[in-house]
Order: C-alpha cells, then sequence, then structure tokens
C-alpha cells in the first residue's frame, strides 16, 4: 500500500511539473502578420552576411534577417528593414537600444513620394529558430524622425526562411 501511494504521488507531482512548464515558444501560437495592403513582401535571412548603407546585404560574420514590403499601387514605393544577430544563436533578443546603436536598419524609398526621413528609435525584436532553414520573428520597431519622435511603427510577426 505505501509503494502504491508513493508511486501515485510522484506520477502526480511530475504531472504537475510537467504541466507547469513554460514554453518557450509561445509566440508560434499568435497569428502570423500579414503583407500591407496593395503590397508584396518577402522575409528571408542571410547567413555569412552583414548590412551596410543605404541597404545592401555583404559578406560578413553574422546572421541577416530582412524583410522587404514593396507597394504595388504607390509608383513601388519600398520599405527594407534588416536586422542582424550571431550564427550561433537558436533565440535572440535585440532591445530598443541596440536598435538604435546600429544592429538593425531601415530605408524607405519612393521615386514619386514626398516623405519624412524615418530611422529606427526603439523597439524590440525576438527571434526563434522553428526549423531548419526557418526562423520565426516577433518584431516591433518605432520608427521616428531625426530628432527621435516617434512616427510610425513596423509590426511583423512572421517566419523568415534562408535565401
Amino acid at each position: 500500500m505505501k509503494t502504491t501511494c508513493k508511486l501515485f504521488i510522484i506520477t502526480l507531482l511530475t504531472v504537475a511539473v510537467v504541466s507547469c512548464s513554460k514554453n518557450k515558444r509561445s509566440d508560434q501560437n499568435e497569428p502570423l502578420s500579414g503583407c500591407p495592403v496593395n503590397s508584396s513582401c518577402s522575409y528571408s535571412f542571410t547567413d555569412k552576411a552583414d548590412f551596410k548603407q543605404p541597404a545592401d546585404i555583404v559578406e560578413g560574420n553574422g546572421r541577416v534577417f530582412s524583410y522587404n514590403a514593396v507597394d504595388n499601387k504607390v509608383c513601388s514605393a519600398t520599405a527594407k528593414l534588416y536586422f542582424k544577430t550571431g550564427l550561433s544563436n537558436a533565440d535572440f533578443t535585440i532591445s530598443g537600444s541596440q536598435i538604435t546603436s546600429g544592429q538593425v536598419l531601415y530605408n524607405f524609398t519612393c521615386p514619386c513620394c514626398d516623405y519624412i526621413s524615418r530611422q529606427p528609435i526603439g523597439g524590440e525584436i525576438k527571434g526563434s529558430l522553428a526549423g531548419t532553414g526557418k526562423w520565426l520573428i516577433k518584431a516591433v520597431v518605432l520608427l521616428g524622425n531625426p530628432l527621435s519622435k516617434r512616427v510610425d511603427s513596423l509590426k511583423i510577426n512572421q517566419y523568415f526562411t534562408a535565401k
């Protein structure tokens, strides 16, 4: 009887511990973000890469993620977001201070638009490896003018695939 009771208690404790453990990939349950209206988007990453101004991916020692959105109605206005991390990471977080220190690059080009220059001024980017050649990225990047006043934000919750 004592053995049965001990086994029951051990089983009960094991079930309680397993059911209460935190799932690191809880973001995978959130709906994926769509592409802006009238736009076509791409979400990719390149290993052994870096980026430079204005918006070029070059050879390097890290992993560069790139988001591109081309507005098909407004003279092919193009928004590009690049951010980088180490090659050995299985997950990562890029903080607001890292965003403003150059780990993130935003570029917007529009041949027929009159717009105010925007640059990353804050936010957070989280990424986790979701399989071979696939990353789940959840990003909120605050965009502002040179005086660091927020004028827009870019929100992405999407899978990025190897380029």
